[in-house]
């Protein structure tokens, strides 16, 4: 339904239908292949390319698949072979918890499994963390350290770059989901590593309302929801560049606070992206965004 809507400003989607089991294999998620097929033809109709993404956020399943070349060679092979059926443009890989000791292994396998693209003509998208100079990582360094944007920027024909979580969903102090100055240092370091043609600066579309310590991720129809019922007008943080709200609720008892993806806000970001002459802008996620994009 979004690709439908978003239809005229859409080069590339994404689909996550697939992650990694805990034995290290490719895990096809129950998607009916009716639904891949249309989606596929919608997308070939309007010149937009569907490169599905491999998702994994589990230190298990990764760890199976890296300690063992003869399982990530499999992998490798699963891959091409959903490629093939479906006749996608490529692949993209999200693996967001990968051990430290397995970064070499890791390269190995971009490297290899990009040998194979290439022999089909097709991409490799790598979607990775946000990374910046003299950054502290709270969360995610381990796979952080296997993230090497160098490494990564010369084997992938693009690059993902997930700018956004700076205030995290388990933060219990409120704070701004992506501050347009921590993603310029973003764009700084990543254009000094990788070639700026690959890169594609990942804009969120979700909101995180804060209940007291208590968070909730929010679509922007939800976020829409409830500035109308509740008539806040003019909520937008021009420092931060994204929308800021703050009100009762939980019929008065406690204070909510809510940072939002706005129009301002994408149109900031795409400011950024073309003073630092990047690729494009990859969106997280469709869905519930109602007319955002527009």
């Amino acid at each position: 339904t979004s690709v439908r809507k978003n239809i005229k400003i859409l080069d590339e989607v994404n689909p996550v239908l697939y992650s990694i089991n805990n034995d290290g294999s490719l895990s096809k998620r129950t998607i009916p292949s009716t639904s891949i097929k249309e989606l596929n033809s919608l997308a070939k109709d309007n010149d937009i390319q569907v490169i599905p993404t491999v998702g994994s956020n589990d230190y298990t399943s990764t760890t199976a698949m890296f300690k063992n070349s003869s399982i990530y060679k499999s992998n490798i092979s699963s891959i091409i072979e959903e490629i093939e059926k479906y006749d996608f443009d490529g692949i993209d890989l999200d693996f967001e918890q990968i051990k430290s000791e397995y970064k070499d292994t890791f390269i190995q396998y971009l490297q290899e499994l990009k040998n194979e693209l290439s022999k089909k003509n097709k991409i490799l998208s790598v979607t990775v963390f946000a990374q910046w100079d003299n950054a502290e990582y709270k969360t995610n360094s381990e796979t952080i350290q296997v993230q090497d944007l160098t490494q990564i920027g010369k084997i992938a024909d693009r690059v993902k770059i997930m700018a956004y979580d700076y205030t995290e969903f388990t933060s219990s102090k409120p704070g701004p989901i992506a501050p347009i100055d921590w993603i310029e240092k973003v764009l700084k370091y990543s254009t000094a590593r990788i070639e700026k043609e690959k890169i594609y600066l990942g804009v969120h579309l979700y909101g995180y309302e804060w209940v007291g310590e208590k968070t909730e991720a929010l679509t922007y129809t939800s976020v829409k929801n409830i500035l109308d019922t509740l008539s806040i007008k003019n909520a937008y943080n021009e420092d931060v560049a994204e929308g800021y709200a703050k009100f009762s609720c939980e019929k008065g008892k406690e204070t909510c606070e809510m940072y939002f993806q706005t129009k301002e806000g994408i149109s900031k970001r795409k400011e950024l992206a073309n003073k630092y002459e990047i690729k494009g802008i990859s969106y997280w996620r469709l869905g519930g965004e109602l007319d955002i994009l527009h």
